[in-house]
């Protein structure tokens, strides 16, 4: 594994000039200025070319030079300039580099120098996620995301595949708990609807039934009943009707004979005052009154006549009246001879089948709630089967990587886990190994690791670092606020490297 075996500093920064061979533990300290972090700026420079500031040469300086070797055979010189005409020459065994910085990239990881797992412990679970997710660079497109779910989800393609999968999981689930409420919903109505219709409800059996041929029985059964009964009240007054008529023609026949004795009397009083005066005129008007004799008797028989013919005429009247009540006395007679039809089962049948056609449009809502249940309950369960796929689909894809972290995985839920355990569960001396491991797979050929700020550390954690780097075979650069005092007690607080 490829170190720094040498390391040069000349007017860089804060750092006057500064020589020493790094070993496997590296603990730069010094008080606060004293040029910790520009030692760890000045490789990150010269081997990666790369740098947080405009301006690196020590004021007062013309150039800074920075120089290092590593245990491969490698060396890397690298001249920077006040005006900012920089220089990088890379041999290998006395020869030099026909492309430095090509040379140099070969021993950049995906982080280079710039992952600091003091800084990793110190970050929030999302961040450190975040921060392990992008050791696995995958994407998912939407011909995958519609070949697993058969359609293309609004989220955010331009995130982590196991993101994107965690955001399919959220909406999937969510869109799951709005389907479950809707399968709730329509079964209340469901039951609701059921609850109204009678037991064993058929609406089929209802729906060709003639609520109007029904009512129509009835009346016509209340029409043959009300019949019934006058064809009764008839009966009972038939001796009355008839007694009527005789005595209706027994009145007629009666004034009929006073008017016709009237009348004869009037004629008799008038022949017997022109009598009178006849006679007295008897000699000369004789003739006159036989003719008169025979006009009276005539005139007497002709309303005789009158009065016979009237009273034949009532007569015949009062028996074709007598045959109509006898006619319809028959007809009665018959009638009553049938028994009452009884309305109550035709108002019951009418009744119950005019109340279950109205159930109909109940029953008919009902299945078409049914339907869309059936709809719902199907959606749901695709919806939770999305959910499922989209929780087990970050593990079938990490299946297939080689992963860089021992231990990283995904739980059920869609969780960065380490060991199987959320990193917000880790304990702190497998939170270090996890910062350690990154680093570790990060750093790439050059196995060099910055600590910088270990002081932020409390001594226990700091103690568990050192525990875990002590036997492994990377490099490690740390740099570490000290308290160190010397034999008189007084605080030394200039830059020093202690090597271990």
């Amino acid at each position: 594994m490829t170190k720094i075996s040498k390391l040069q500093i000349k007017g860089f920064l804060g750092i006057k000039e500064l020589k020493f061979e790094p070993k496997h533990i590296n603990i730069i300290k010094g008080a606060n200025e004293a040029g910790k972090t520009s030692l760890l700026e000045a490789i990150e420079k010269v081997i990666f070319n790369k740098g947080r500031r405009v301006k690196y040469v020590k004021a007062g300086e013309n150039e800074a030079n920075l120089y290092v070797e590593l245990d491969n055979g490698l060396a890397v010189e690298r001249t920077l300039r006040e005006e900012g005409s920089d220089k990088v020459t890379v041999t290998k065994d006395g020869y030099n580099a026909p492309k430095p910085e090509t040379t140099l990239k070969s021993l950049i990881g995906t982080e280079g120098f710039q992952f600091n797992p003091v800084d990793f412990l110190q970050k929030k679970d999302s961040e450190q996620v975040e921060i392990l997710l992008s050791l696995v660079p995958m994407r998912v497109n939407e011909d995958q995301i519609k070949g697993w779910f058969g359609e293309v989800a609004p989220v955010n393609l331009h995130l982590h595949a196991l993101q994107v999968l965690k955001e399919l999981e959220k909406y999937y689930y969510n869109k799951r708990h709005v389907a479950n409420g809707e399968v709730k919903a329509l079964k209340n109505q469901i039951d609701a609807l059921f609850e109204q219709l009678p037991p064993g409800y058929v609406a089929e059996d209802w729906e060709k039934v003639n609520i109007g041929e029904l009512w129509k029985e009835v009346a016509e059964a209340r029409d043959f009943n009300a019949r019934l009964e006058k064809a009764q009240e008839y009966l009972e007054q038939e001796e009355e009707k008839k007694q009527a008529v005789l005595d209706k023609l027994e009145a007629l026949k009666a004034t009929t004979l006073t008017e016709a004795q009237r009348r004869k009397d009037r004629i008799q009083s008038k022949a017997q005052e022109r009598k009178s005066q006849i006679l007295k005129q008897i000699e000369e008007l004789q003739a006159e009154l036989v003719q008169l004799q025979i006009k009276t008797g005539s005139d007497i028989k002709d309303i005789d006549k009158e009065c016979e013919v009237e009273i034949a005429r009532f007569q015949e009247q009062a028996t074709a009246a007598l045959d109509k009540i006898k006619e319809q006395a028959d007809i009665c007679r018959k009638l009553i001879k049938q028994k009452p039809i009884d309305v109550s089962p035709l108002e019951e049948q009418a009744q119950d089948a005019e109340q279950m056609k109205g159930y109909i449009p109940i029953y008919k809502d009902m299945l078409r709630v049914e339907r869309e249940y059936k709809e719902a309950l199907a959606r749901a369960e695709w919806l939770n089967q999305a959910v499922q796929k989209a929780r087990e689909l970050p593990a079938q894809l990490l299946a297939d990587i080689q992963l860089p972290v021992k231990g990283l995985g995904i739980d059920a839920e869609g969780n960065v886990t380490i060991d199987k355990l959320p990193i917000r569960n880790l304990s702190d001396s497998r939170k270090i190994r996890l910062a350690l491991d990154i680093a570790r797979a990060t750093c790439g050929p050059l196995k060099v690791i910055c600590l910088d700020r270990f002081e932020s550390l409390d001594p226990v954690r700091q103690q568990m670092v050192y525990d875990e780097i002590k036997d492994d075979e990377y490099q490690y650069f740390i740099t570490d606020i000290s308290r160190d005092y010397d034999e008189e007690g007084n605080y030394v607080g200039e830059l020093r490297v202690e090597t271990l």
